[in-house]
Parts: C-alpha cells; sequence; structure tokens
C-alpha cells in the first residue's frame, strides 16, 4: 500500500502559485509566516534566513520547502536591507498572489518561483509534524533535477497560457513537488529518526495507516487493524503506540473527527451524511462523540466556522 499517497489524498492539497518574483540585487524580503511554502530558484541567487539558522545558500536549480510556513527571510546576500513582502502585495485583480519585483533594474537579477500549499484537514496531520521545518533539495550545475525542470517549466506555461483548468493543473504539478520533496527527505533521512515517518517506514505499520487514512468510514477495531497487519492484538497495540504516540483507536478517532470537520466547514452536507462519511452508523452516535471530542455539537461547530 502506498501510504504516502493514502495520507496526501485525505489532505486534498492545493495551492496557489505566484508570478516568478523579478529581484535585481541588493534586495531582502522579510515573509511572515503562513501556510507551507515553497520556492524554486529560476536564476540567479539568494539566502534564506529561518528561525535558528544562519542562512541556507540557495542558487539557480534550488528548491526549497518550508513545510511548516515559519516566518523566514530572502536576501540577495547576508546584510542587505530588508522589506516586508505584506508592502508588496497590489489588490487583488487578476491573480490572488503577489507579483513581486525589488531592487534597482541594472542590479544582478534573481528570479524566484514561489507558491503556498493548502491542505484540509490540516489539524490532524502528524506526519506535517514529523518533517523537518526546511526540506532542500539542490540543484545540480545550475540547473533543477530533470523532474523539477520538467515540473517547473509546465507550471510556467500554464500559469502563462491561463487556459481553463490551468490553476487545478498546476496544483496537480505543485502536488508532485510536494511528494517528491517528501520523497526526498524520506530517503536521504536518519535511521532510526522517530516520529511519524517512522511508523511510516515499517512494513507493518504503514499498511494500518494507508487504511485508516484511506477508509476513515471502516468500522475499524485494534483486532481487525491488527489482523490487517499481520500480528497479534497485543503486539500491534503496543508497537502502533511506540511509533505514533497514540493508541491505534486514539490516532482513528482523531482523523475521523479533523476529516468531519472539513465536511461540515466546506460542504453542505446533512449531519447524517457527514457521520455516515467518518464512521457512524447514526447521527446521534455521531454527534455525541464529536461533542465529547471537540467541545461543541456539529451544528454549533458549523455555525461557528461556516461564513454566513
Amino acid at each position: 500500500m502506498d501510504t504516502l499517497g493514502e495520507v496526501l489524498n485525505h489532505f486534498h492539497l492545493r495551492s496557489l502559485v505566484a508570478p516568478p518574483w523579478k529581484l535585481n540585487a541588493p534586495w531582502g524580503l522579510d515573509v511572515p509566516s503562513g501556510p507551507p511554502t515553497f520556492y524554486a530558484v529560476l536564476a540567479g541567487r539568494g539566502v534564506l534566513e529561518t528561525h535558528g539558522t544562519d542562512g541556507l545558500e540557495l542558487d539557480a536549480g534550488d528548491l526549497v520547502v518550508l513545510t511548516r510556513g515559519s516566518a523566514h527571510r530572502l536576501r540577495d546576500a547576508a546584510g542587505s536591507g530588508l522589506t516586508p513582502l505584506h508592502d508588496l502585495m497590489v489588490p487583488k485583480r487578476a491573480h490572488p498572489m503577489p507579483r513581486v519585483r525589488l531592487g534597482p533594474a541594472d542590479g544582478p537579477l534573481t528570479r524566484l518561483l514561489s507558491g503556498v500549499l493548502l491542505f484540509e484537514d490540516i489539524g490532524h496531520a502528524p506526519w506535517l509534524g514529523a518533517l523537518p521545518a526546511v526540506i532542500y533539495l539542490p540543484g545540480k550545475d545550475g540547473r533543477p533535477t530533470p523532474w523539477l525542470r520538467r515540473t517547473l517549466k509546465l507550471i510556467l506555461e500554464e500559469g502563462r497560457a491561463s487556459r481553463p483548468g490551468s490553476l487545478n493543473i498546476i496544483s496537480h504539478l505543485v502536488q508532485i513537488i510536494f511528494t517528491q520533496a517528501v520523497r526526498h527527505h524520506l530517503a536521504t533521512m536518519p535511521q532510526p529518526c522517530g516520529g511519524w515517518f517512522n511508523a511510516a517506514h515499517d512494513r507493518d505499520i504503514s499498511q494500518v495507516l494507508g487504511l485508516i487514512h484511506g477508509r476513515p468510514d471502516a468500522p475499524w477495531t485494534v483486532s481487525w487493524l491488527a489482523k490487517e497487519a499481520g500480528m497479534s492484538r497485543s503486539a500491534f497495540a503496543a508497537r502502533f503506540n511506540s511509533l505514533i504516540g497514540q493508541t491505534p483507536m486514539a490516532y482513528l478517532l482523531a482523523c475521523r473527527m479533523h476529516r468531519a470537520q472539513t465536511l461540515l466547514c466546506q460542504t453542505d452536507r446533512g449531519l447524517k451524511d457527514v457521520a455516515l462519511c467518518v464512521g457512524y452508523r447514526s447521527e446521534a452516535a455521531f454527534s455525541a462523540a464529536f461533542k465529547r471530542w471537540s467541545g461543541c455539537a456539529p451544528g454549533e461547530f458549523r455555525a461557528k466556522h461556516v461564513k454566513p
């Protein structure tokens, strides 16, 4: 089972990608915290500074993903002055992301492709918290790796063309970028490193994670999940808790409840339908479980979080 694929499908990644930024040295950007963000260096160079780091030097062909959307600084070189990104944003017109130009026209040019990653159900994403704050994929000889070069080319072509369906295509292409970045981390991370990805590396527990995220509506029990893992009930429960830090049923409940929150906020499905989607046979049983878990009833939660 492709556990990573099942998890990403569950969280429904979307994205917003800005037109390429044109930055002439000297330049510097102060970027506030926000959603997970990526930068691809199309030309030139820069320095990425995040909390607790001395600065990561970026060259043409490099890709960097800030998995937690931490506040950061980008500049052509250490010591260059900083401009808040917010000051460069213009009122939304044809594009929802900022078109950034900064620095003197005759300064050495750096071009960045920037985008943000938007996940549904992000409140229950233990795999995201298990990633490093920054994933860095270096280019080679000033060029992106072949897969990234092809992907960036398609993103830029779709962005320029603005044809029907372009935003949907770009979102799928950004999912390729994010998935490849996570693959890179999995291939290069030390073993053992702890956290959710150790569970995803575990042949037996990985199978169960894929099942839970792929079918949160199924009537899972610890015994049933243990059977799917090919383990005894007690051995499975102990290993799951050791790797994930939660019991199987607590993990399943959180997965179901966060999925329910998304359905309540982003769809107009009735409570009975939402209940069935997350594994409850009756609206009453779902409502009681949701209130115990969140502190408010499903209807109250929807009223608080859905704009009129």
